[in-house]
């Protein structure tokens, strides 16, 4: 799919993408939102130490390492940060299960899309005006528990329940797919298979 995007200030230049810019947003919103609750503050997913986004710990750091108008940028890349982490501790997790390959998860997707999303990230760091609400709501450094919950229940309220299996490593949904077809969906199914246990990640994925 072809998608006009604004790459510097008002020249707009086309560029060849997998995904919108609105399916990427959502897509972003939901592995910020994961990695978010996966933090010690409250559900401590990744690290039991981990807290790179809230006021009270990581949060004020990227605001003062990189200050701005509105507090987006250093937000959205505390974001980074934890997603980085997320997606450490998953990799780990499949090393652990003798190297298990997966088709997607949350944090760990095909490269093709890894890079659409990096590209976007960059993009809106750079120009944090087209930041969406809904992300802005789950990057805030303010945002309560409560409220990052709520979020988590609006988006996955509309999905139907996934036919998933227990696994050693994880919880597999059953339905496949293939690396071309991924859609928002998937990433919603992914997240609608999350058990919000404290201490323990889930792991949610296709194989």
């Amino acid at each position: 799919m072809k998608n006009i995007v604004k790459l510097m200030g008002n020249a707009k230049i086309e560029a060849n993408l997998t995904f919108s810019l609105e399916d990427l947003d959502s897509i972003l919103s939901i592995r910020f939102l994961v990695a978010r609750l996966g933090e010690s503050p409250r559900f401590a997913w990744w690290d039991k130490n981990l807290d790179a986004t809230d006021l009270d710990g990581g949060g004020t750091f990227f605001r003062k390492l990189l200050p701005s108008d509105d507090q987006l940028i250093g937000e959205i890349s505390a974001m980074e940060a934890i997603v980085s982490s997320a997606k450490d501790f998953e990799w780990k997790k499949l090393k652990d299960a003798k190297n298990q390959t997966i088709t997607l998860s949350i944090f760990i997707a095909p490269p093709y899309l890894e890079s659409e999303l990096s590209d976007r990230i960059f993009h809106l760091k750079r120009f944090p005006s087209e930041i969406s609400s809904n992300i802005k709501k789950i990057i805030n450094s303010s945002a309560k528990k409560e409220e990052l919950l709520e979020e988590f229940k609006n988006i996955s309220i509309n999905e139907s329940n996934p036919n998933t299996e227990g696994t050693a490593f994880g919880v597999k949904l059953k339905e496949k797919i293939s690396s071309k077809d991924i859609s928002v969906s998937h990433f919603r199914n992914l997240l609608s298979a999350i058990s919000l246990k404290k201490g323990e990640w889930s792991f949610p994925y296709y194989e």
